[in-house]
């Protein structure tokens, strides 16, 4: 293919911008790469969109030489070139890259310099910058426990917590330390989550905690409070409720059984009493007694 044959000198680049800084336009960053590729012979710069760009170079030769270093320093700003590839879409490229305060222990004052600093932490991925601390000069440098990197780190690539220093004659370690790593998921190869919670390996269970999430919303309704203590004596007793008709029911009740135990009462003393019978001579003689008394009794009244 034609299209082939004329991109065997083109790169493809990605701009690592410090946090808060303004991106630059193509022009703009082509200008102040100009200012650093001196020498290079005609070369054009093309943004792709996503924060990636696509160098075009005429020769061989300054392909090699922009690609000789790892990290163009663009004060603000790092810009990184790696191989051109076909069918490159900005687009489907996975980030797994983040920005990362590195921390270096065990390393002398000696070599507390910007360039042996990058160099070291260049072992890890692009330095941008030093913090404030790291920055000063000896003179005027109050804290020495550590020295502080921001580095561009690809988290697809396992992290390293110890480096090997070599001088000329002498070699040692130092230890690092990453501050604030984002959660990276291998199987999707994106920054913002871990894998056991990757949507994309578990889409099942997503939906599954969703759904269980939203149960146990609808499972415990919103709780109503009441007062059960008024400051009362008998407070803490129950106050069933009375019904009346039953109670009026009841006081009938009673008195019915109140007046057949009466008359039971008055059955038993007439049972007691001892009945007599009489003549029908004797009959005669108290009927005339009860006229005879009567008679009396009005006569006496008058």
């Amino acid at each position: 293919m034609s299209g082939m044959e004329t991109c065997k000198h083109n790169l493809h680049g990605r701009i690592i911008w410090p946090k808060g800084s303004t991106p630059l336009t193509a022009v703009a960053l082509k200008a102040k790469l100009s200012q650093i590729w001196k020498g290079l012979a005609c070369w054009g710069i093309t943004s792709i969109g996503k924060g990636f760009f696509e160098f075009s170079f005429s020769t061989l030769e300054d392909v090699r030489r922009v690609r000789s270093t790892a990290s163009w320093n663009l004060n603000p700003g790092y810009l990184k070139l790696f191989p051109w590839t076909r069918d490159f879409n900005p687009r489907l490229q996975n980030n797994s890259f983040v920005q990362v305060w590195v921390r270096i222990f065990g390393l002398a004052q000696e070599y507390w310099r910007k360039n042996i600093l990058f160099s070291i932490v260049s072992g890890v991925g692009s330095p941008i910058c030093t913090d404030a601390s790291t920055a000063k000069p000896m003179f005027e440098r109050t804290f020495g426990h550590y020295a502080r990197v921001l580095v561009d780190i690809d988290l697809s690539i396992p992290l390293r917590h110890k480096l090997l220093v070599e001088r000329k004659g002498f070699a040692f370690y130092v230890e690092l330390a990453y501050e604030n790593v984002s959660a990276y998921c291998s199987h999707c190869k994106a920054v913002g989550h871990h894998m056991d919670f990757c949507k994309r390996l578990y889409p099942e269970e997503e939906a599954r905690q969703e759904n269980t999430v939203k149960k146990q919303q609808n499972k415990f309704p919103k709780k109503v409070y009441v007062q059960t203590k008024d400051g009362r004596v008998e407070q803490g007793k129950e106050n069933p409720a009375i019904n009346v008709e039953k109670e009026v029911m009841n006081v009938e009740e009673e008195t019915r059984s109140e007046n057949r135990d009466k008359g039971k009462e008055i059955n038993q003393e007439l049972e007691k009493t001892p009945v007599k019978i009489l003549s029908p001579t004797e009959m005669l003689k108290a009927q005339d007694l009860q006229l005879e008394l009567e008679l009396t009794h009005h006569v006496t009244k008058n």
